[in-house]
């Protein structure tokens, strides 16, 4: 991603960021909200602290599951950390980016192609994941979803139907990975410009990236972590509402879960600003709960959620020995990261 583009897209979320949290808040009887914090349970607080923090380092062994233990696992959950970390700094996933380019640096290294094909399973298996989660919450809540959820799960069943095929065609290809191979080496082989762009290393890395669907035991481990960070994350999202509504129900916890991830999945704020405490007033006040202390929940869910991820990010950058700036540079294109980075850890 060039400098100016990225540059353009932090002012141009940043915009958007502001104007999503104004129509969210512009209603808001602030001093009822600040009550409303004030009345919060801190042990629940905390256990949802704690709770998106584990759900952080769940996703980070995802990771590592998909990419066949290729990193160490320390790293794995380092540059995972770290790009999450630059989510919430900067918008348009440029922490995925910097996920990318720090693993191909370093003694223990994975080529990019084969990170960024990792990348593309993991979205679409957090894609079935909430497609799975949104018809529970439609078996639980009955008639109280929202419209405005139930018209993004139209969009995003559509990009979920179309990802699926896409990654069960490559998958196929996968599997017959040896009559693949020799069929994009044999047309290299025969066409200069395939050649010279090195065609085909670059499909075999891609391949590589897809090892693990094809593999039971990879697979299974990164779809073990996967409901372990789904069923944390739950934790998280009943212990905040709860800190505030005693009798908050599993339902509600889900709604505001399904609302807050369907949000977000969209990069166009930076931090989430204001998408969070949208989702999260979209689904409390849809089960009658008052818009005030609904925010409330959304802001104090997004403070909980930032402070984990800010801390594990930072610590991510110094067992990395890397600088924001390195990071910025990796993002834009600029000096890369040493072949020694990241492998004093």
């Amino acid at each position: 991603m060039s400098k100016s583009r990225l540059q353009i897209g932090i002012v141009v979320s940043a915009l958007l960021s502001a104007f999503v949290l104004y129509l969210v808040a512009r209603d808001i009887n602030w001093e009822a909200a600040r009550e409303a914090i004030t009345r919060m349970s801190f042990g629940q607080l905390l256990l949802g602290f704690v709770m998106i923090a584990l759900g952080l380092i769940a996703r980070g062994l995802r990771w590592h599951a998909l990419l066949l233990h290729r990193l160490p696992m320390t790293r794995s959950l380092n540059l995972t950390s770290l790009a999450f970390f630059i989510n919430n700094i900067l918008p348009l996933r440029a922490g995925d980016i910097a996920r990318i380019e720090f693993a191909a640096h370093g003694v223990h290294s994975v080529p990019r192609a084969t990170t960024l094909s990792v990348a593309v399973v993991e979205r679409l298996i957090d894609l079935l994941s909430l497609m799975v989660l949104f018809v529970l919450t439609i078996i639980i809540s009955g008639q109280t979803i929202p419209p405005e959820v139930r018209q993004a799960v139209t969009a995003f069943g559509i990009l979920t139907v179309i990802g699926t095929i896409a990654v069960l065609a490559l998958a196929f290809v996968a599997a017959l990975r040896e009559w693949s191979r020799r069929l994009v080496h044999g047309l290299e082989a025969r066409i200069g410009l395939l050649a010279r762009l090195g065609v085909g290393k670059l499909f075999d890395n891609l391949l590589d990236g897809l090892a693990a669907v094809n593999s039971p035991r990879y697979m299974g481990l990164a779809l073990w972590w996967n409901f372990v960070a789904w069923v944390v994350s739950f934790i998280a999202y009943w212990a905040l509402p709860a800190a505030l509504f005693p009798n908050a129900t599993p339902a509600d916890s889900l709604l505001m879960m399904v609302a807050v991830a369907f949000a977000i999945s969209v990069p166009v704020t930076i931090a989430s600003v204001g998408a969070i405490e949208g989702g999260v007033v979209l689904a409390l006040t849809a089960q009658g709960y008052p818009y005030e202390e609904a925010f409330a929940v959304g802001l104090v869910l997004h403070l909980c959620t930032l402070l984990p991820y800010t801390l594990l990010g930072l610590a991510a950058l110094w067992l990395e020995t890397l600088s924001l700036a390195t990071v910025w540079d990796a993002i834009t294109g600029g000096t890369k990261p040493s072949p020694e980075a990241g492998d004093a850890a």
